[in-house]
């Protein structure tokens, strides 16, 4: 899998092209206002067909908390998990329901939905939602497949009500055929401080949200950047306190994951309410409990039998 980024920005007064191929540099992403963001299996293919490229729409002036914030552009979290996605096979996502949550510019739901989901929710705050919508509809994804909604944590328990809506639009939009849940909740750089001087936002009902969105076949996936020790630590001992399936991805071992990308400031989790693995062997060992009470029913039955 190779990732490039391309822009246009100013130096010294003069326009350039930029590209960067499998590499970071945050400083140049967020000077651009517009960038196209390319996945493909090789670089030779960066132009065609087979290649997915999403049109990033930023807003790198409004970055300030008093403006939009930090969802007014693209980060590297973000970068680093939608390589992860890309390098799945690509049928992983065909038909899935998706909520992501802290969406910022949207990268991740676009390329859920070039990548075949049912539908998505993107959602962040209300200020950043007008830049979200702008790049759904540059994308070609606004519409029936992907939604754009407000969803705010730990300020008071609305988030909690919208969540359960998110869930009950998921069993109705499959017309009853599956769990009233999303298959996918993906996230991204969105534990960077820890509700410190009113701010948000909160780890703790941040992981609390992603608990509530699940169901047993709800996969969470999180984009973590290492900016600070304690809220690391916070968002660790919380996922093992809500989750039953709790994983760091070794990118390394990744197929195809750019080594260019293996980074340490950024981790990819993977969370779930309950492993599969644990479920098939529990369903194993009922089913020989009920062979084995059957066999004792049928032994006890013939030697009560008359001669």
């Amino acid at each position: 899998m190779h990732v490039s980024l391309s822009f246009e920005s100013w130096t010294d007064g003069e326009r350039q092209v930029k590209t960067l191929v499998d590499g970071l540099d945050r400083w140049e992403v967020h000077c651009a206002s517009r960038l196209t963001v390319t996945f493909s299996d090789d670089i030779e293919s960066t132009c065609l067909d087979d290649a997915i490229r999403l049109q990033v729409v930023q807003a790198p002036r409004a970055l300030a908390n008093e403006k939009m914030g930090v969802g007014a552009c693209l980060w590297d979290g973000s970068i680093i998990l939608g390589t992860y996605l890309a390098c799945q096979p690509r049928h992983s996502f065909i038909g899935c329901g998706v909520v992501e949550l802290g969406a910022g510019v949207g990268l991740l739901s676009t390329l859920l939905c070039k990548l075949g989901a049912r539908k998505v929710y993107a959602t962040d705050l209300a200020k950043v939602l007008p830049l979200l919508q702008e790049n759904a509809d540059v994308n070609g994804c606004a519409g029936e497949v992907m939604e754009v909604m407000a969803l705010e944590w730990g300020v008071d328990t609305d988030h909690l009500v919208r969540a359960d809506n998110l869930n009950e639009s998921f069993g109705a939009s499959a017309a009853g055929t599956r769990d009233a849940y999303p298959d996918l909740v993906i996230a991204s750089d969105v534990t960077y401080h820890d509700n410190e001087a009113s701010m948000q936002p909160d780890t703790v009902e941040f992981v609390k949200l992603c608990r509530r969105l699940c169901g047993p076949r709800t996969e969470v996936l999180i984009g973590l950047e290492r900016r600070s020790g304690s809220v690391r630590d916070a968002f660790i001992a919380e996922i093992r306190k809500r989750f039953d399936v709790v994983s760091m991805v070794d990118l390394r071992k990744v197929r195809g994951f750019p080594k260019d990308l293996v980074v340490d400031h950024i981790d990819v989790w993977r969370l779930r309410l309950h492993s599969t693995c644990a479920k098939e062997k529990e369903k194993k060992k009922n089913q020989k409990k009920e062979k084995k009470k059957s066999a004792e029913n049928i032994t006890r039955d013939r030697s009560a039998a008359p001669l």
